[in-house]
């Protein structure tokens, strides 16, 4: 008798868990965040030495599309039939998904400065160099997925942009590692590594920068924005699957 009790205590303990969360997962897709309807919006805004640089969400598009693949490869390799497993990984106190939202704003903001720094320099891109980006940038419209051109509504003409910096960012970081010096010849390895974001040039480099994200960037939240979230619904918190779990009856 006094299981039955407990039992049927933990069922409506449990139902009264599920009813909350499934209030909290209808609250939070009426404010959900769509983030093709902000493109326009300013997300960061990188300055330094008299200069300035705005990206939009949509500039940003493209760093957190990388930053999902990349991450994303890794999830389905962990568990291929649920990739939110790996996205959900919490470890050095942080959450994989926030760290890859990191990277993506990282690697934009590292553009931005060497863009800056190529600009102060009078670097420009080539012909050559030009044509390479707009080849490049057809490349990635044409191999868009129909989920990451829902997202960031990327065509050849909004990407071209995005690429062109890249594209100066490279030339500069690459100019920066032809003509490193500071341990004399045979470090070609050590340069490379300097100018990526926690290198040494690049870290120096970045103090004379400040950064400042907006509340439109602050709700972005990546894993399932370019990239398809799997979930096995076997694992779904479901009342059934509570029942099954502490093997009741409901009707006992």
């Amino acid at each position: 008798m006094e299981t039955k009790k407990n039992n049927r205590i933990l069922l409506i303990f449990a139902a009264c868990v599920l009813a909350v969360l499934l209030l909290i997962a209808y609250f939070s897709k009426e404010e959900e965040f769509v983030y093709s309807d902000h493109l326009t919006e300013v997300a960061v805004t990188v300055t330094g030495d008299g200069s300035e640089m705005v990206l939009t969400l949509g500039d940003l598009g493209y760093y957190v599309m990388t930053s999902e693949e990349n991450v994303n490869t890794l999830a389905e390799i962990y568990n291929e039939s649920n990739t939110g497993q790996f996205w959900n990984i919490y470890t050095n106190h942080t959450f994989i998904r926030t760290k890859a939202k990191e990277i993506a704003l990282d690697t934009a903001v590292r553009d931005a400065v060497y863009v800056m720094e190529a600009q102060k320099a009078g670097m420009t891109l080539t012909e050559e160099e030009e044509a390479a980006a707009v080849a490049r940038t057809r490349e990635i419209v044409d191999g868009l997925s129909f989920k990451q051109y829902s997202v960031t509504q990327y065509t050849e003409e909004t990407l071209l942009p995005v690429m062109e910096r890249i594209f100066l960012a490279s030339k500069y970081a690459n100019d920066v590692v032809e003509h490193w010096d500071v341990y004399g010849e045979g470090y070609t390895q050590a340069a490379k590594v300097a100018v990526e974001i926690e290198g040494e040039y690049y870290e120096d480099l970045a103090q004379g920068y400040t950064v400042k994200t907006t509340a439109v960037w602050d709700r972005v939240v990546l894993g399932n924005l370019t990239v398809q979230e799997m979930v096995d619904n076997s694992t779904v918190f479901t009342l059934e699957n509570i029942k099954q779990r502490f093997a009741l009856d409901g009707n006992s």
